[in-house]
């Protein structure tokens, strides 16, 4: 019995104490490293099938859904470019993008396009590959062309709902992330949930 209490006391402790998952028997750096593990294929069902034709893929949650199709590796061939665009469409009340960075046109308001900006050998500054958007460094010329090619220079068009957050994403999957986690309160909001809905309906009709 007084081993029992000892294990239990113990097993709170690492709980209270320390970034633990009991299942793997693995400690993490922090709550966040801790609650990404959580949320990995490991402990998560993989629920969210992939609508795009002839793909199949399952994903555990929205967000690496939608990073799938972001990162045009469905087969559908729908890609970050495509998906801004019908986000923008959808969103017509801009529930969670920014209108101030959209660009209004005879064919209506759009999002900005998406950067297709490509480094040379030229990038190399005598010790790495900089990017001249930001002046950070890599060893390679094609870790350079990915981060180049990936949205974090793009414009922020996403936006947190929550008016007390004000979070702004140039990815759709990092505010979807953001939601999922709830963690300024956003996903109790009914219009949010709609509005990821809608999402989640209009993905499986546009990649099908």
């Amino acid at each position: 019995m007084l081993q029992t209490f000892l294990e239990d006391d113990f097993d709170n402790h690492l709980a209270l104490h320390h970034f633990y998952c009991f299942a793997c028997q693995r400690f993490f750096q922090n709550q966040n490293n801790l609650n990404q593990h959580l949320n990995s294929g490991l402990h998560k069902q993989k629920d969210y099938l992939c609508p795009g034709r002839n793909c199949g893929r399952k994903f555990v949650s929205l967000a690496a859904l939608v990073l799938h199709f972001e990162s045009g590796t469905c087969r559908s061939g729908l890609d970050r470019r495509q998906l801004n665009e019908l986000v923008v469409r959808q969103d017509r009340n801009n529930v969670i993008t920014n209108p101030s960075r959209l660009i209004a046109g005879s064919g209506g308001v759009r999002p900005s396009p998406v950067s297709r900006t490509w480094a040379t050998q030229r990038s190399w500054n005598g010790y790495a590959y900089e990017c001249f958007l930001c002046n950070r460094e890599f060893r390679a010329l094609d870790s350079l062309n990915r981060h180049l090619q990936s949205p974090i220079h793009d414009a922020k068009i996403y936006r947190c709902p929550n008016r007390i957050c004000s979070m702004e994403y140039s990815a759709l999957s990092a505010l979807t992330q953001h939601v999922e986690n709830g963690g300024c309160g956003v996903n109790r909001f009914k219009e949010v949930k709609d509005v990821m809905d809608s999402l989640t309906k209009n993905l499986r009709a546009i990649a099908l």
